[in-house]
């Protein structure tokens, strides 16, 4: 599957969920970011008390950070982001594996 980009209005404070999968055993999502500069990204696996945050990142602007689900067991995750500014985030996502 070819990366696909997708935009989105972002308010700051909290952390905002910008897509929720389920991850599996057969194939794997790469979600790519690059800004805003500053912001802070992860994926949060689980449900609840019994959710684990991953992959912490914070972006920098000018490099893409990669955060990628599927062979983790089958559960929710969330990919989430933080801002200090209200603004568009753009980022894209590509499926590997059949």
């Amino acid at each position: 599957m070819a990366r696909v980009t997708r935009e989105s209005f972002i308010k700051a404070g909290k952390w905002r969920t910008l897509e929720t999968r389920w991850s599996t055993h057969t194939a794997e999502i790469q979600f790519f970011f690059l800004r805003p500069a500053g912001a802070k990204i992860r994926a949060r696996y689980g449900f609840g008390w019994f959710s684990k945050n991953r992959q912490k990142q914070t972006l920098g602007g000018n490099i893409e950070k990669i955060i990628s689900i599927g062979f983790w067991g089958v559960t929710r995750v969330k990919i989430q982001i933080k801002l200090t500014n209200d603004t568009i985030v753009t980022y894209g996502f590509e499926a590997l594996g059949p």
